[in-house]
């Protein structure tokens, strides 16, 4: 993200609430349903890095030890 796209990200709304803050809650949100209705033990959102190289953990969830093995950051170019 750009440094103007970051600023943009932190403003805050009229009711007080960061747009990151919206943004982060619906992330979970969505996490946590698909995790119940697939029955998952641990889940992973992958945003792409800026340079457009590699994978990066936004969000990880579940429970340990299967949360664990997920990896923080991948190459675009992995399995």
């Amino acid at each position: 993200m750009t440094n103007s796209a970051v600023e943009e990200h932190r403003r805050r709304d009229r009711s007080g609430h960061s747009q990151g803050a919206d943004l982060a809650e619906a992330l979970h949100a969505a996490v946590r349903k698909t995790m119940q209705r697939v029955d998952a033990a641990a889940a992973a959102v992958y945003l792409l890095a800026e340079d457009g190289t590699e994978l990066r953990a936004a969000m990880i969830a579940g429970g340990a030890p299967s949360l664990f093995t997920l990896p923080a950051r991948m190459p675009l170019n992995s399995p």
